[in-house]
């Protein structure tokens, strides 16, 4: 993937490893969150996919909720909890 600078940056559909590199979340958590409805990618088939206005609206209702999300040129960057 290339190098996200805006959210206009985004390809319409992308996979589980493009949105890990964006969230800092590994793929087996997002797998995890989507499963559980906190995140918003789909099965087709054996992929997950994410759409850019999901993914966009994801991102918009984490930054009203989570203090501990920072965004970077419209892209978040999550800052991981301990565990």
């Amino acid at each position: 993937m290339k190098l996200i600078k805006s959210a206009n940056d985004l390809p319409a559909t992308f996979g589980l490893n493009e949105a890990a590199a964006l969230t800092g979340y590994s793929v087996t958590r997002l797998r995890q969150l989507s499963q559980a409805g906190k995140f918003p990618a789909y099965k087709v088939g054996r992929p997950w996919l994410v759409d850019k206005e999901d993914y966009i609206r994801w991102v918009n209702e984490l930054k009203k909720r989570n203090k501990d999300a920072r965004i970077v040129n419209e892209v978040v960057v999550i800052k991981k909890e301990a565990t």
